[in-house]
């Protein structure tokens, strides 16, 4: 019999591993050499088979992808396949840009809905329609966080989230320019608050998506192109009724690689009171926040929430203001 301090050591053991588990709402999967359903090794383009996904929400864990053989049959053509769990709706699988009922159906669908709790902002549920293989964040719980920390920073300076800082939050008037916008999660909360935005992002698709989840918003005004100091400067400085008043407030959300040196540099030159940056790499974090520092900006709120459990990714907040 183990003694009862070893059994409170493995009953920890099992919950640090469990930690975690059960939360991805999107999962990518390939095929391996012999046809078995697999994911690239770390840093590696070697394909290696899997016999269940914990890390995956229980929706997705249900479908059997590794294990039942419609799945095997389906993706045999393609080589890999995707898993999506839209919040509050059945999961679908994308092969090919077809998407699949949990059946293995074709469905004829090309988006998914998707719900964020904004209630901590008094906006209630917000609702989003986005394309099935198109980014949204991965953890089951990261747009709702994401949403009232990052508009809370843009609007108060702070990145507590509304447990800490209950009361409700405005923008009316203030003009705010955001960067890799994707299909609008910050976009939609900043405009129903009152704010008029100016959004850039890189993917036709993710622009055509928000288009949809925005057009009831006049005060939301958004653009396809690629993010570079040229087009910083342009849409930075074409608020207000003639298009000459520049930013308040610059968010943005870059790829992993961070957005460098001369996009930062840009959104310094606008010269907004206020800057949220989000990023998944810590040392893409570094440089970008380097080069605002070295600007004249300052250190007002910061924190790291681990979106990304079991691996050695985390997103980081930051808030950094200028008088």
């Amino acid at each position: 019999m183990p003694s009862e301090r070893e059994a409170e050591a493995s009953a920890d053991q099992r919950v640090r591993e469990r930690a975690g588990t059960a939360t991805r709402t999107r999962v990518s999967l390939e095929t391996t050499a012999d046809g078995r359903i697999g994911m690239h090794g770390f840093r590696s383009a070697e394909v290696k088979a899997v016999s269940s996904l914990p890390l995956a929400v229980r929706e997705i864990q249900e479908l059997g992808l590794t294990e039942r053989r419609r799945w095997r049959d389906l993706v045999r053509g393609s080589g890999r396949l995707s898993a999506v769990a839209p919040s509050g709706a059945e999961p679908v699988v994308v092969i090919d840009g077809q998407v699949y009922s949990s059946r293995g159906k074709p469905t004829g669908r090309k988006r998914v809905d998707e719900v964020v709790d904004a209630t901590g902002l008094r906006l209630g549920e917000l609702r989003y329609c986005v394309h099935a293989d198109g980014f949204w964040q991965v953890h089951r719980d990261a747009p709702g966080v994401l949403v009232d920390r990052v508009v809370r920073g843009a609007l108060t300076g702070t990145l507590e989230g509304s447990s800490s800082r209950p009361g409700a939050v405005r923008a009316e008037g203030l003009k705010v320019l955001e960067l890799y916008s994707g299909a609008g999660l910050f976009t939609l909360p900043l405009a129903s608050l009152g704010g008029e935005v100016r959004s850039l992002e890189g993917s036709e698709q993710a622009v055509r998506d928000a288009r949809r989840n925005l057009h009831a918003f006049p005060g939301a005004h958004l653009f396809a192109g690629r993010v570079t100091p040229a087009s910083v400067a342009e849409l930075g400085r074409g608020f207000g009724e003639a298009g000459d008043q520049a930013a308040d407030v610059v968010v943005l959300d870059p790829p992993r690689k961070g957005a460098g040196r001369a996009v930062v540099e840009a959104v310094a030159d606008l010269g907004p009171r206020r800057v949220v940056l989000v990023a998944c790499d810590p040392a893409a974090a570094a440089r970008d926040l380097g080069a605002l520092l070295a600007r004249g900006y300052s250190l007002a709120s910061m924190c790291a929430l681990d979106m990304f459990p079991h691996t050695h990714h985390f997103e980081t907040l930051i808030v950094l203001d200028r008088d």
